[in-house]
């Protein structure tokens, strides 16, 4: 499950770079002019300089991908663990009673209600971890992920716009639909994982 979508979302965001990384090399075997997205001092319309500002490009587009998604995918683990120990303890709360009886047929001095408060008690502070750790995430990652909700919003919208004047069969209709799944799968892994948490 989780291991199949990071695989995906990985693998969506390196396709969407590589064919980014076509795109200059296709529209300069074409013979149009390259303008790359983003400011460089080297004249790239020699053969030599325009290698190596792809690499850069590509270098630079993957590296930003990979953090990326390895932000998101650490963040949605985070969660998802929380929702299994928040199972687990449930399941500790419902065999409450019977894990006491069964406690206490084992010791000859024991006491149902002090054993039962023992482990009441344990739930408790189980409890109070996964709120800790929730709290934690929430505090260093919260205003990240607002900011990349909002960011991410914004240029969906944008893609989305950009994509209705883009020609179907075109590398930048594809690379164009890559990168608004990838949007779309970083926003769906908070809202679901988040939404499971809760």
């Amino acid at each position: 499950g989780a291991a199949r979508l990071l695989r995906a979302y990985y693998g969506c965001a390196v396709a969407t770079c590589v064919l980014w990384t076509i795109f200059p090399v296709v529209y300069k075997l074409r013979g149009f002019r390259i303008e790359f997205p983003f400011w460089t001092f080297l004249d790239y319309n020699q053969p030599v300089m325009f290698v190596i500002v792809l690499l850069h490009s590509f270098y630079a587009t993957n590296l930003v991908a990979v953090g990326n998604t390895t932000m998101d995918a650490f963040i949605a683990t985070v969660m998802y663990q929380c929702k299994t120990q928040l199972r687990i303890l449930r399941m500790n709360f419902e065999t409450l009673p019977e894990r006491t009886r069964a406690l206490t047929k084992e010791s000859v001095n024991a006491n149902y209600e002090e054993i039962l408060t023992k482990l009441l008690f344990e739930c408790i502070q189980h409890f109070q971890k996964i709120a800790d750790t929730m709290a934690l995430l929430e505090q260093v990652f919260g205003l990240a992920v607002l900011v990349q909700f909002t960011v991410g919003g914004w240029i969906l919208c944008m893609a989305a716009y950009k994509i209705v004047s883009v020609n179907v069969l075109s590398f930048e209709f594809a690379s164009t639909t890559l990168f608004i799944v990838c949007i779309l799968t970083e926003l769906f892994l908070y809202c679901y994982y988040g939404n499971e948490v809760t």
